[in-house]
């Protein structure tokens, strides 16, 4: 990036100059040094070496807070006066006159909302280059213009790029970055990335800290822009899940469970701007954001401290596969389908979330026609799972299976006294597994041949099928 407005930076070389020795000087006269009242702190969970955010109450391990120096409390003076600084004036008078700084901040009322915010963009200023290059440095342009330049690019431009950083819970990886293509990837997230977004919440929707902690990579999804109308506008946007792209996150949330059948999902929604900044808040990565709930419901029974699974990058590259799948796949079944599933496992109660199952079953693979649907659909599942390469089960038996599960489905719906009997299925002589377990299994897998197979998406094709193989 270049300077676009070279009277402005000009102007704040000035005054963040003496901004800083200012601080520097009421620091070094100092015994007590302020600190941020909230900063956090980042450690591992000991039994699963998971991240576990937090405050940090020590205070030798928090950053001064050199802004503190310029403002005022309790109605005192604050000890460093911005209109003593060298240059203040002709900032401020420039600033204040200035198309963008009023566009982006200007506000109807008592209240000079783009008074405060000159201010206000000075001060972080001046906080973040001692915090950023250290109290030894004497003031550098050059090395100014690194936190310069992206709150130039936030004042001016009226689009403003966006990366959505989404923690992915409770499954580890062996790598730090896998493309899945130009667009998205999986990352490793910085121990910087980690602390700012402790603070990434919405208090409606809570979320318990050691769950939010529980992630060490994100789904990211580059090439995103904003429109940059008024500083307000951008602040709140990011604070609502629709303004996130949530079909996509949830495909790949999908194809991970549909490949891997592991339980996980996501907590938070992260905004991070790219080249640009409105704030700087201390050392701490400027993101906006909200906190969501969209994981299974055991995980706030303590799950951060049982072990963690590991997906390795061939297995990561089957999933990106799947979410490629469901992504150009383009039908309304598998939507409805995929949708169903992430239920399944998301839900309180195991009764629902069989129901979720038999709803994405039916929706996957009837034709609409409702007489003799479990019989259909058996016949219609046995033929179709015997094409994924992760059931190992003969087509008799998933057809018996099918079956089973419907008739458990039928003790749920008609409140029959037989549920306990029906929970789960012998597939063999000696093992029994939960009929919700096998209707996971067989959704799953169903949606996993029907992306690689479209042309099944027709049910009729599939008894063609049936028919042409007897």
């Amino acid at each position: 990036m270049t300077i676009r407005d070279n009277q402005l930076y000009s102007l704040l070389c000035t005054v963040v100059s003496d901004g800083i020795k200012k601080a520097i000087n009421v620091k070094n006269g100092r015994t007590y040094l302020p600190k941020p009242y909230k900063y956090p702190e980042l450690s591992t969970f000991p039994q699963t070496g998971f991240p576990d955010l937090g405050e940090e109450f020590r205070d030798d391990r928090k950053p001064i807070s050199y802004s503190s120096f310029f403002m005022r409390f309790g109605g005192s003076e604050s000890e460093i006066k911005l209109e003593e600084c060298e240059g203040y004036q002709e900032y401020y008078e420039y600033a204040s006159e200035t198309e963008y700084f009023i566009k982006r901040f200007k506000t109807e009322g008592e209240f000079n909302f783009l008074d405060s915010n000159i201010r206000r963009i000075l001060i972080e200023l001046i906080e973040r280059y001692i915090l950023e290059f250290g109290e030894e440095n004497q003031f550098d342009p050059e090395l100014f213009l690194e936190i310069y330049l992206p709150i130039e690019f936030a004042l001016i431009e009226d689009e403003l790029p966006v990366e959505i950083h989404i923690p992915i819970l409770f499954i580890d990886f062996d790598f730090d970055k896998f493309k899945i293509n130009d667009a998205l990837s999986i990352e490793k997230m910085s121990d910087q990335m980690q602390k700012s977004r402790l603070d990434i919440k919405d208090f409606s929707r809570h979320v318990p800290v050691p769950l939010l902690s529980s992630a060490t990579h994100s789904l990211v999804i580059k090439d995103l822009y904003s429109e940059n109308d008024h500083y307000h506008k951008y602040g709140n946007t990011y604070t609502r899940p629709e303004a996130y792209p949530l079909p996509v996150i949830d495909n790949y949330f999908n194809a991970i469970r549909i490949v891997s059948g592991l339980k996980t999902g996501y907590c938070q929604l992260i905004a991070l701007p790219k080249g640009w900044t409105y704030n700087y808040s201390s050392d701490l990565i400027p993101l906006k954001g909200t906190s969501i709930r969209e994981y299974p419901y055991g995980f706030e029974n303590y799950r951060w401290l049982q072990p963690v699974e590991k997906l390795t990058s061939e297995t990561v590259e089957e999933v990106s596969s799947v979410f490629k799948g469901l992504q150009d796949v383009n039908d309304r079944k598998i939507e409805h389908a995929t949708y169903r599933l992430k239920e399944c496992y998301l839900r309180k109660n195991e009764e629902d979330a069989v129901i979720d199952a038999i709803i994405a079953l039916e929706t996957l693979l009837s034709d609409g026609d409702r007489g003799e649907i479990t019989h259909k659909l058996a016949l219609r599942a046995a033929f179709l799972l015997q094409k994924s390469p992760l059931i190992e089960h003969h087509p008799l038996e998933i057809f018996r299976n099918i079956k089973a599960i419907y008739s458990f489905r039928s003790a749920i719906v008609h409140g029959s006294t037989k549920i306990s009997s029906k929970r789960e299925i012998k597939v063999n002589d000696e093992v029994k597994i939960p009929a919700l377990e096998l209707a996971i299994e067989y959704v799953r897998n169903s949606i996993l041949v029907l992306v690689q197979n479209p042309e099944y998406l027709v049910a009729s094709k599939i008894d063609e099928n049936l028919i042409l193989t007897k």
